[in-house]
């Protein structure tokens, strides 16, 4: 981001691990407290990202918080993501190399 771009003007992007969806957005004192409320939630101070595990319910959270505060992205059922109980975060390609 650059100086003269407000942090409010960055959207939120997801990318995927093998056992974590990491979620970088902006601050917004509502998304804190929806992603608090999800079990193993973790925020990473250094790289100032949001950690969610990849649990059936974790997944359930974030679906509800994707809508929530409409990032872009949706959850559905997927074969690929067993670990997930069928479900997975699908997000369109994003800027900033996500």
């Amino acid at each position: 981001m650059s100086p003269a771009t407000p942090a409010r003007a960055r959207r939120p992007r997801v990318h995927e691990t093998a056992h974590y969806f990491i979620l970088a957005a902006p601050y917004d004192p509502s998304l804190v407290r929806a992603l608090h409320r999800i079990p193993a939630c973790t925020f990473d101070r250094g790289s100032r990202t949001w950690r969610i595990p990849k649990t059936t319910a974790a997944v359930h959270a974030l679906r509800d918080i994707v809508q929530q505060f409409n990032i872009r992205g949706r959850v559905r059922g997927a074969d690929t993501a067993p670990a997930l109980g069928n479900l997975q975060l699908v997000l369109p390609d994003l800027p900033g190399g996500w």
